[in-house]
């Protein structure tokens, strides 16, 4: 099992001169993670960026065993990348900081590493500064 995440755009085509749009959908960037990181994550406040960034939207205030509020939620909240970048920035900064204490979460099974997860968060975060206005999609 893992997260997907991915940054996309939406846009129209018209192929009749404008009378009719069609809405499109382009791909900016994606890549995934085990969630044997979760816990390495919420111990550095990267939990709901990473995994449910529409909890950080005003508003949410949804009981944790409410599935269809929730989804429905993040359907009708989406997240833009500038949202989460200083979460992301800083938890980043808290893990390079204090390996060791981060490292302590290290899945026994070798699937959920920490030297994994830094250069996984790096890329993700290069991602999000590149396309600001982009839309987050979280997969779990």
């Amino acid at each position: 099992m893992s997260l997907d995440v991915t940054l996309y755009r939406n846009y129209h085509v018209t192929y009749d001169e404008g009378k009719t749009l069609e809405p499109q959908r382009e791909y900016l960037y994606t890549d995934n993670i085990t969630h044997n990181l979760g816990k390495m994550a919420n111990a550095a406040g990267l939990y709901e960026a990473l995994w449910r960034p529409y909890r950080l939207k005003e508003g949410y205030n949804i009981s944790e065993n409410d599935y269809q509020a929730e989804y429905k939620f993040e359907e009708d909240n989406p997240v833009k990348a500038n949202e989460i970048i200083p979460i992301i920035e800083k938890g980043l900064a808290d893990m390079i900081a204090r390996p060791e204490y981060y490292e302590t979460f290290n899945s026994s099974n070798g699937w959920g590493m920490y030297e994994h997860f830094i250069p996984f968060i790096e890329e993700y975060l290069e991602a999000l500064k590149k396309y600001p206005e982009s839309f987050v999609e979280c997969s779990r």
